[in-house]
Formats: C-alpha cells, sequence, structure tokens
C-alpha cells in the first residue's frame, strides 16, 4: 500500500486487469509522475499488439516525450523569441526529468569510472558519486 498515488491509480484502471500489475511495476521502477504514469498509459493502450506494449514498458522515458513533445507551447504576451525561450526551457526540463530518473536507476550504480565519466562529461561524476 502506499507505492502509487491516487492519480496514478486512477490511470492503471483504465488497462485491462492482466496488464496493470506489468504497467505499475514499469511507473514504480522508473519512479514516474502522476502525469507521466498518464501518458505511459495512453501510449499502452495506443499500442497495437503484445510487441508494442512490451517496448512501451521496457522504454517509457522515450514515450512519455514523444507524447509530450507533440503539445505545442505558445504564450500570446511573449514575443516569437520569448516563446522560443519558453518552449527550449520546457524541452529542457523534460530532458531533465529523463537525465534524473535514469541516474536514479540501480543500473546507474554498476556503471565502471569510464563509463560514468563518458555518460555525463563528468558531471555525472561529481553530481551521482558511485
Amino acid at each position: 500500500m502506499g507505492v502509487i498515488t491516487n492519480s496514478q491509480a486512477r490511470a492503471l484502471v483504465r488497462l485491462p486487469r492482466g496488464n496493470q500489475q506489468e504497467v505499475m511495476r514499469c511507473i514504480t521502477e522508473w519512479h514516474l509522475t502522476s502525469r507521466d504514469s498518464a501518458r505511459l498509459v495512453e501510449k499502452y493502450l495506443a499500442s497495437g499488439n503484445c510487441k508494442e506494449q512490451q517496448y512501451v514498458l521496457t522504454h517509457p522515458m522515450e514515450m512519455i516525450e514523444q507524447t509530450g513533445s507533440g503539445e505545442e507551447i505558445f504564450d500570446i504576451p511573449l514575443s516569437h523569441h520569448g516563446n522560443r525561450l519558453l518552449k527550449s526551457t520546457e524541452l529542457l526540463h523534460i530532458q531533465q526529468n529523463i537525465f534524473i530518473s535514469l541516474c536514479g536507476q540501480h543500473m546507474t550504480s554498476q556503471l565502471s569510472e569510464m563509463e560514468t565519466c563518458s555518460a555525463g562529461n563528468c558531471f555525472f561524476c561529481a553530481s551521482f558519486p558511485l
């Protein structure tokens, strides 16, 4: 109990019962937010076959990023340049969330020092010591 939020549970209820456990495991392993969980469920439901569904579960951050990148970011009071900056910061935020999620996985602690420095241009080494 208490592993997922109410919003995440609402998203999972939309799935057939046989798939709920598998998707919930993905949500908890990747520490997805409620919004990202809903996007993942959308992608999973839109999958045509078992192979596509498995791909969604093995690459959840990629699927969530694809879902979010289709949304148009535009604020009327901002100039063209201001809207470009707004969109850039939103994209940066998405990539930052993916990076943080990947850093938090147990596989990160199994990387060699060379892999760790290569993966993050040594910023990773200082920020996430093994």
